[in-house]
């Protein structure tokens, strides 16, 4: 259920962000609305940041992912 909430969340963002870019002038792309709005809510405490124990096994492994994919778009 945990899951679904945060999925949810994450959604609903998006669709936020969609909405704006449709609805205001501007030229700025929906993801940045969408992480604009993600970043105020972090900010403001509407959603409480949880930390992720798991994610210290993916952070150790993300610059090598980084260096195997610069590596692959530099050999062409």
């Amino acid at each position: 259920m945990k899951y679904i909430k945060q999925f949810a969340i994450i959604i609903a963002i998006s669709f936020l962000g969609e909405v704006l870019a449709r609805v205001l002038p501007f030229t700025i792309p929906a993801s940045v609305y969408g992480l604009f709005l993600m970043l105020l809510a972090l900010v403001t405490k509407v959603i409480k940041v949880i930390p992720v124990p798991e994610a210290k096994k993916v952070i150790r492994v993300m610059p090598s992912l980084m260096k195997i994919s610069l590596l692959n778009n530099f050999q062409d």
